[in-house]
């Protein structure tokens, strides 16, 4: 029976699809880790079970360190953080310019209108 053998071409390709799903696996963990799991879990479920969850993630968090910038944080209009609590708020409606400044329905501390999230 003839033995079954790689050029060394295919060899070389072999190797870095293997170097690849270990980065691929190794990615996702990371970014896992980034939005508080388990990272050593993470890893050996993408580098044993299937390359399908690296590539998930991997994509999701391109594409989200990627967006746009929303036009309505750049205009100021968007949903602000209370600087005591760090509660995320709706945008407060028309005052006047003599009305108090906003304040946080959770601590009722004060909210700067330069904070936004």
């Amino acid at each position: 029976m003839p033995a079954w053998t790689l050029s060394r071409d295919a060899k070389v390709i072999v190797a870095i699809l293997l170097l690849l799903w270990v980065a691929m696996a190794l990615h996702t963990a990371l970014a896992m880790r980034r939005h508080g799991r388990r990272w050593w879990v993470w890893f050996p479920i993408c580098a044993f079970c299937s390359i399908v969850p690296a590539v998930i993630v991997s994509c999701a968090d391109h594409f989200r360190q990627h967006r746009p910038p929303n036009r309505q944080a750049a205009a100021g209009e968007g949903p602000r953080q209370c600087p005591h609590c760090h509660t995320m708020l709706n945008p407060p409606g028309e005052a006047g310019p003599e009305a108090a400044p906003p304040r946080c329905p959770n601590c009722n501390g004060p909210i700067d209108d330069t904070r936004l999230a």
